[in-house]
């Protein structure tokens, strides 16, 4: 049977800063995850990073009215990121429902080293977007996934 335990972790303020929870269970059920929850839950978006026996996957979740889907395919969504010296455009995995995307791997990579290096992203899909501030990220995406 597996042993469920929820913990959590991260700041406690009022501003946005990165959570964390880790959910114990047996192999390979356990999983962690690293969040970025919206100041308005009715209306904001989250950015969640989630650590499973699958590996580490990026999400953003809006909650308010739905991601619009990529005229050309539907599955998708167009979204617009920026870093200190360059941006671009890539397409998402949207998810039935329109609220929540899986950002490909290399943009969640290239998302993980610009936090780790103290500095913000921009993000824009639809009528969402937010810089993406650094704070609390390092400490908590270590805990996440094991690293001291």
């Amino acid at each position: 049977m597996a042993l469920f335990l929820l913990s959590a972790y991260g700041c406690s303020t009022s501003s946005p800063c990165w959570q964390g929870e880790r959910i114990a269970a047996a192999p390979p059920f356990g999983s962690a995850r690293v969040f970025l929850s919206p100041l308005n839950q009715y209306s904001g978006y989250e950015l969640e990073f989630v650590h499973s026996g699958e590996g580490l996957k990026l999400y953003m979740n809006v909650f308010g009215l739905e991601i619009p889907a990529d005229p050309l395919d539907e599955s998708n969504s167009r979204v617009f990121i920026s870093f200190k010296d360059h941006s671009y455009t890539f397409s998402a995995q949207r998810f039935i429902g329109g609220q929540r995307l899986l950002i490909p791997l290399h943009v969640q990579n290239e998302i993980i080293e610009t936090l780790q290096q103290g500095q913000s992203v921009y993000i824009q899909v639809g009528r969402y977007e937010a810089n993406i501030y650094p704070n609390e990220f390092l400490q908590t995406f270590r805990r996440m996934i094991g690293q001291p």
